[in-house]
C-alpha cells in the first residue's frame, strides 16, 4: 500500500489529469484510456480511498462496461458514475450495487453473445484521418525523487538504487498515452493502441535517487497504421534548492516504442493520423524516423533466423569449438561459464491487476518481471548487482491474457570480460491451460555492466549502510555455447552487445566528469 500511495501522484500526470490537452471525461468512458489505464487508476485512486473497497467498485464497473455494446457506455456512464483520471482524483467513485457484483467471480473480461452479434452486424466506423502536429502528442511527468520521500522509497532496491523495472512500466504507459493524444481527433479517440515492439531503451547516465527528472514524449514518425514513440528522461533542478544552481538539461535516458492502432470492431490495422512538421527540427526528426525505420528492416532480413552467419561469426563459432574441445579431458577453466549453467526460470500466474484497458496482461509489466530476472541472473553469475545498460529489440508477438501461466527463461548469452558487460536473453512463454498449448509471446535482450571490485558505493548514489559489501564485483567469466542453437543465441548477443559499447563509455565518461564538476563548484 505504501508502493501504490507514493507512486499515485506520477501516475494521474502520467494519464493526463494535470494536461490540458485531456480527454474530457465522456470521451475517456468513450475507450480513449491509455493502454495501462485500468492497473493505473486502481493504484491510483487507493491513495485517497480504502484500498479495498475501490478495487470492488472499479474492477466491477470496468468489467460491466467492457460487456455492454460501445454505444450504450455512455449510458452506463450516467447510471453507474463517471470511471476516468479527474474523477479519481477528485474521489468521485462508483457505488452501484451491480457494479460491484460483477466483478465477484471474473476472472477474464468476456463480451456478452447478444452484444458481439449485434456489434458485428453494425457495419465498422470509417475514421477521417487528419494532419497533427508534434505538440499535439506531447505529454510530460516528473519524478520528484529528490522531494518526495515517499516516492523515493516506492522505487528503491534493495541495493539502495533506482528500481529499473518501475521505470520501464512508467515508459510503456506513458507512450500509450502519447500515441492516444495523437489519435484523439475526429472519433478516433476509441481506437485499439497496442504495443508492437520496444526499439530501444538507452541509460546514458547512471540515475540517482536523490536527483529530480522529468520524463517526456512525443510521436516522432508515423506510418500507415504505426507511430514511432520517442521519449526522454532528463534531469530537472529541485525548486526548493536554492544554494545549487540549476544544472543545465542532462538526458539520461532515450526510449523508442513503437505503437500500433487496431480498429475498434474489426481489430484491423487502422490508418492513423499524419504527422505534420512545423519548423526544422522537427522536419529532421521525421527524416530520422524514416532511417530508423529502413534500419530497423535491414536488421530483420539479417537476423539469424533467416540468414546464416557472415564470415567473420562462422570464424568465432569454429574457433570457440576448437578452444572447447578440449574441456572434457582437461576439465573447465574457471574463468569459462557453460552458457546453459546460466539459466533461470520463473514462473507467474497473470492476474487482472496487470491487465490494460484491453483486457490483456499490460506490456510493462512483462518488461519488468523479465528485467528483474535478467537482473538476478547477472547477479548470480558475478555475484554481486548488476547495472542495467540497454534493452534492445523487443517485439511483442502475441498478446497475454488474464489466467494464462507465464513462464520466463533467461541465460547470459555473451559477456565482455575486458568491458565487464553482460548480455541476458529472456524468452516469455504463456501456457493456455485450456487449449493445452504453449506460445512464445516475447523475447527481451538485456545487457547489463558489472562493476568492479574498487567501484565505491558513493558512485551508485547508495544509502545502505552495507552497500559497499554488497557491491563488491567479482570476475566476468566467458560464456561458452555447448550446442548449435546455443552459438546462435551468442552471436545475436554478440551483436547486441556491441551495439552497446557506446552507452557504456558515455556512462563512464559522465561517472568521470561528475566528481570534477563538483569541484569546482
Amino acid at each position: 500500500q505504501t508502493h501504490t500511495r507514493a507512486r499515485a501522484p506520477f501516475l494521474r500526470l502520467k494519464m493526463g489529469v494535470d494536461n490540458r490537452r485531456s480527454p474530457p471525461c465522456e470521451a475517456a468512458v468513450g475507450g480513449c484510456m491509455l493502454d495501462s489505464s485500468s492497473r493505473l487508476v486502481a493504484r491510483a485512486a487507493r491513495a485517497t480511498t480504502p484500498a479495498e473497497d475501490y478495487r470492488k467498485a472499479a474492477l466491477g464497473l470496468m468489467l460491466q462496461r467492457a460487456q455492454l455494446p460501445r454505444p450504450d457506455i455512455a449510458a452506463a456512464t450516467q447510471q453507474l458514475g463517471c470511471y476516468c483520471p479527474t474523477c479519481v482524483v477528485c474521489s468521485r467513485l462508483p457505488h452501484d450495487p451491480a457494479a460491484l457484483a460483477v466483478q465477484q467471480g471474473a476472472a477474464r473480461v468476456s463480451t456478452d453473445a447478444t452484444s458481439r452479434a449485434t456489434t458485428e452486424a453494425q457495419p465498422a466506423v470509417v475514421y477521417p484521418v487528419r494532419r497533427r502536429t508534434f505538440s499535439d502528442s506531447r505529454h510530460s511527468a516528473a519524478l520528484a525523487f529528490g522531494q518526495d520521500a515517499a516516492l523515493r522509497a516506492a522505487y528503491q532496491t534493495a541495493a539502495g538504487t533506482l528500481n529499473v523495472g518501475l521505470l520501464l512500466e512508467d515508459f510503456d504507459a506513458l507512450a500509450a498515452t502519447v500515441a492516444l493524444s495523437h489519435c484523439h481527433c475526429d472519433g478516433l479517440s476509441d481506437l485499439t493502441i497496442v504495443t508492437a515492439t520496444v526499439d530501444r531503451i538507452e541509460l546514458l547516465r547512471t540515475l540517482s535517487l536523490h536527483n529530480d527528472y522529468r520524463l517526456e514524449g512525443h510521436v516522432s514518425y508515423v506510418g500507415n497504421s504505426s507511430l514511432e514513440v520517442t521519449l526522454t528522461m532528463e534531469a530537472r533542478s529541485s525548486p526548493t534548492d536554492q544554494a545549487k544552481p540549476a544544472p543545465a538539461s542532462e538526458t539520461f535516458v532515450t526510449a523508442l516504442f513503437t505503437m500500433v492502432a487496431r480498429h475498434p470492431q474489426t481489430g484491423r490495422a487502422q490508418t492513423v493520423h499524419r504527422l505534420r512538421a512545423t519548423h526544422r527540427t522537427e522536419h529532421e526528426a521525421i527524416a530520422r524516423g524514416a532511417t530508423r525505420l529502413a534500419e530497423r528492416k535491414r536488421k530483420a532480413e539479417n537476423a539469424l533466423s533467416r540468414r546464416a552467419p557472415n564470415e567473420k561469426e562462422r570464424l568465432i563459432i569454429h574457433q570457440m569449438h576448437l578452444e572447447t574441445s578440449g574441456f572434457q579431458q582437461q576439465g573447465t577453466p574457471g574463468d569459462v561459464c557453460w552458457m546453459d549453467a546460466t539459466t533461470q526460470t520463473a514462473i507467474r500466474v497473470c492476474s487482472p491487476q496487470d491487465r490494460n484497458v484491453h483486457g490483456k496482461i499490460f506490456g510493462g509489466y512483462l518488461m519488468r518481471e523479465a528485467h528483474e530476472l535478467a537482473w538476478a541472473s547477472v547477479a548470480l553469475l558475478v555475484r554481486a548487482p548488476p547495472r542495467f545498460l540497454c534493452l534492445d529489440d523487443v517485439s511483442f508477438r502475441l498478446p497475454v491474457e488474464v489466467g494464462d501461466i507465464l513462464h520466463l527463461k533467461s541465460r547470459v548469452v555473451c559477456t565482455d570480460v575486458a568491458r565487464r558487460m553482460a548480455q541476458v536473453r529472456v524468452s516469455a512463454d504463456v501456457a493456455i491451460l485450456a487449449q493445452g498449448t504453449r506460445h512464445t509471446t516475447n523475447v527481451f535482450h538485456f545487457t547489463f555492466y558489472c562493476p568492479p571490485a574498487n567501484t565505491s558505493a558513493t558512485s551508485h548514489h547508495l544509502t545502505s549502510a552495507t552497500a559497499t559489501d554488497t557491491n563488491r564485483g567479482h570476475d566476468v567469466p566467458r560464456i561458452v555455447p555447448n550446442s548449435y542453437a546455443e552459438a546462435m543465441f551468442y552471436l545475436e548477443g554478440l551483436r547486441k552487445l556491441n551495439r552497446a559499447v557506446p552507452i557504456l563509455d558515455a556512462q563512464l565518461r559522465a561517472a568521470e566528469a561528475a566528481p570534477a564538476a563538483q569541484s569546482r563548484l
